[in-house]
């Protein structure tokens, strides 16, 4: 049962508990059962009014034996739910059963997520926003520091068009390795976060506990998650490696000898 049904009830594992309703045919459905343990629900309305039991336990006190109300699937891969909810539509007798998914059962979760999701579109932003100008900053530096090099090149007949070509190159390699020596030395931490995901306390652990969500930060270890990212920061790369490929261009061999 609920921790919170437990607490006002006085319950504890091992005491019992009296179930009074109605069965499947109209009739009085009593039972005594043992509380075989107590579960905490971060959701206060569940976590106030929830009695788990076993569904053979279930069907006998309410006289509906070989019956079910609702059958819960668990999709393994949340982002193959609209195609597991096809199949099952096309399976299963629409007239007899209904079939739907959680975001159809709970629309303000729904909006709650995209809500959510938008603030971290935000933040991210924020942070792309940071890294290239991490990023442009290290290249603008290497390129002055590199004007004479860059001179002499041009002067011994290397082409501008090469040079520039070359200079792309070799700021991809930096952000490749750069990319890849990050994901190696972020995935232990990330690992661990994820088996011990950070707890929320105060009123941000309040007030995530009102919207039935459980104060916990917890971290992803999805391989796309870094893949996608890598391929973010190279875009970002190659976009501003047209700065030193422009100055290469546009560069005067004599005042760069100098």
């Amino acid at each position: 049962m609920a921790q919170g049904l437990a607490q006002y009830l006085k319950l504890n594992v091992g005491d019992s508990l009296v179930l009074i309703g109605q069965g499947f045919q109209g009739q009085s459905a009593v039972d005594k059962l043992l509380v075989k343990g107590i579960v905490k629900f971060p959701a206060p309305d569940i976590n106030k009014s929830l009695v788990y039991v076993p569904l053979t336990t279930g069907q006998n006190l309410y006289a509906a034996e070989n019956r079910l109300t609702s059958l819960a699937l668990v999709v393994k891969q949340p982002k193959k739910l609209d195609k597991v909810l096809t199949l099952l539509n096309a399976k299963v007798d629409t007239q007899q059963y209904k079939v739907m998914s959680w975001k159809q059962m709970m629309p303000e979760m729904v909006q709650m997520i995209e809500v959510d999701g938008l603030a971290n579109y935000i933040t991210v932003g924020v942070l792309y926003m940071v890294v290239c100008f991490g990023i442009f900053g290290t290249i603008l530096m290497m390129t002055a520091e590199r004007r004479y090099e860059f001179g002499i090149l041009i002067g011994i007949g290397m082409k501008r068009f090469k040079l520039g070509t070359v200079v792309i190159l070799e700021m991809l390699i930096i952000a490749l390795m750069g990319v890849i020596l990050g994901a190696i030395a972020s995935s232990p931490l990330v690992a661990y976060f994820h088996a011990n995901p950070l707890k929320l306390t105060g009123k941000a652990a309040e007030s995530m506990l009102e919207m039935g969500i459980e104060p916990i930060i917890p971290f992803s270890t999805d391989p796309m998650i870094f893949v996608s990212q890598a391929v973010v920061i190279l875009g970002f790369t190659l976009l501003i490696a047209l700065y030193p490929w422009w100055f290469t261009q546009k560069i005067k061999l004599i005042d760069a000898l100098r």
